[in-house]
């Protein structure tokens, strides 16, 4: 059995909540939770998993007090995708949602907004990374992508301002360094403009 954390929260009750992997043998790896009291006693634990190996990296408490996670599983047809699952507060399956290429994708967040819809970030190993805005449901309203060459998005952070959102990444280049990319969109998805920088 391996078991391994890769985000901790803390929930609007005062517990906390686990997200990671969990592999038994052989067998494919699965999303995995654990709901905890204040106190760090165990509430509740449950696995999710797509057609294959399914590894959850973020999650973040959604307003009506359940959760959503993102990550990367895989799909019988199109290999890795990203991976969300809705969850409710006691960890039952609200709904699921995979996107992906052919080219092994994989989400860095999935952000829930006030209004019940979701940002969403992600990238895959053949340089490029995406940027797409969900419905209540996981149903796409938009999808921006940005390629940046012979790089992999690997972690990502999305801001609310009153002109839009700005865009948060970090991907390596082709030099193995790591480099920020900065993209500022409008509420609709158009993007105004891009930036990436390079770090003595």
């Amino acid at each position: 059995l391996r078991e391994g954390p890769h985000q901790v929260i803390q929930t609007n009750d005062d517990g906390f909540f686990i997200i990671g992997f969990q592999q038994v043998s052989t067998q494919p790896a699965s999303y995995y939770c654990v709901k905890t009291d204040s106190l760090g006693n165990e509430e509740w634990t449950n696995t999710y998993q797509l057609d294959g190996n399914s590894v959850a990296f973020y999650g973040y408490q959604t307003e009506d007090g359940g959760y959503i996670l993102s990550g990367y599983g895989m799909d019988d047809e199109t290999d890795y995708d990203v991976y969300l699952v809705k969850i409710d507060q006691d960890g039952e399956v609200e709904w699921e949602r995979n996107y992906g290429t052919e080219y092994g994708d994989a989400s860095s967040g999935c952000y829930p907004q006030a209004d019940g819809t979701y940002f969403m970030s992600g990238g895959n190993p053949e340089g490029n990374i995406f940027y797409a805005q969900l419905d209540e449901d996981g149903d796409e309203i938009w999808t921006n992508e940005y390629e940046i060459g012979d790089a992999f998005l690997f972690v990502s952070e999305i801001i609310k301002k009153d002109f839009g959102y700005v865009g948060a990444s970090a991907f390596f280049n082709q030099y193995d360094n790591s480099n920020p990319l900065l993209v500022r969109f409008e509420e609709n998805g158009d993007t105004m403009w891009t930036k990436s920088f390079t770090l003595d």
